[in-house]
């Protein structure tokens, strides 16, 4: 598990709604979401920026953690 930083979460709590399938169409070209499609996406940006936001409003980091 790791920390993400406060800049992280409040550039994930910036975007606006309206922006989110902007923001998936971007993540789907990425490399590592190789096969992801921008609509399938959508939900996961959207729901990142409530929690980014929550935690923001809290005075709370966000963690990742990741399995191999």
């Amino acid at each position: 598990m790791f920390e993400l930083d406060a800049g992280t979460r409040d550039t994930l709590a910036a975007i606006p709604d309206e922006d989110i399938p902007a923001v998936a169409a971007r993540w789907a070209r990425a490399e590592e979401l190789h096969g992801a499609s921008a609509e399938s996406l959508c939900p996961v940006v959207g729901d990142l920026a409530g929690l980014a936001r929550r935690a923001r409003v809290a005075g709370d980091l966000l963690y990742c953690w990741t399995c191999l």
